[in-house]
């Protein structure tokens, strides 16, 4: 069964998840993204800072450079842009 994804945001946008690592590697770099994780969890305002192949993990940053994440590739429900 290959079911969609719907996030809906407060600003009252809903948009369709990007499946796992699908495109993410081509995402811009300059947009913020939405990231869904496999348990449930999330996180959102990131970018993606580089994606290391070997190791089969991104590395994300809040907006701001605050935080910064470090995440498997089979952890990544789906993504997308929040704006």
């Amino acid at each position: 069964m290959n079911t969609q994804i719907k996030v809906s945001f407060k600003n009252g946008l809903t948009i369709t998840l990007n499946k796992g690592m699908k495109g993410l590697e081509n995402a811009d770099k300059n947009r913020k993204l939405y990231i869904l994780f496999r348990d449930g969890d999330s996180i959102i305002d990131v970018i993606v800072m580089e994606i290391m192949h070997t190791l089969k993990i991104v590395r994300f940053s809040k907006i701001d450079f605050s935080r910064s994440y470090r995440i498997p590739f089979d952890d990544i429900l789906g993504w997308c842009y929040t704006d």
